[in-house]
C-alpha cells in the first residue's frame, strides 16, 4: 500500500555507483524517527522531500520504505529559505 511521508536526509548507508541503487536513512518529519529508505537516484540534501513509499518488510534488514516518488516541500519562511539557499542544490 502507498504511503506519503515527509522526509529530510540523514546519511548513506549504501550507495551503487553503476546502477544509482541507493539505501539511505531519513528522518520522518512527522515522527522525528530515522527510518531507511531504498530505490534509485535518491536525494542525498538535507531539505525536506515528501516521499510516496511501500513499506518492505527486508528478511535480514527488517522495515524499510521502497520510494516510488518524490518532490521538494520547502516551506516560505525564513529559515526554512536560508537552510535550501545553502543545501548546495543551487
Amino acid at each position: 500500500m502507498e504511503t506519503k511521508i515527509k522526509v529530510k536526509f540523514k546519511y548513506s548507508l549504501m550507495f551503487n555507483e553503476k546502477n544509482k541503487y541507493c539505501v539511505y536513512q531519513y528522518q520522518n518529519l512527522d515522527t522525528k524517527e530515522r527510518i531507511v529508505c531504498v530505490g534509485y537516484d535518491l536525494p542525498s540534501i538535507s531539505v525536506p522531500y515528501e516521499f510516496s513509499v511501500e513499506e518492505v518488510q527486508h528478511k535480514t534488514y527488517g522495515l524499510q520504505y521502497k520510494v516510488l516518488t518524490y518532490e521538494e516541500r520547502i516551506s516560505s519562511d525564513k529559515e526554512s529559505i536560508i537552510e535550501y539557499l545553502t543545501s548546495g542544490l543551487i
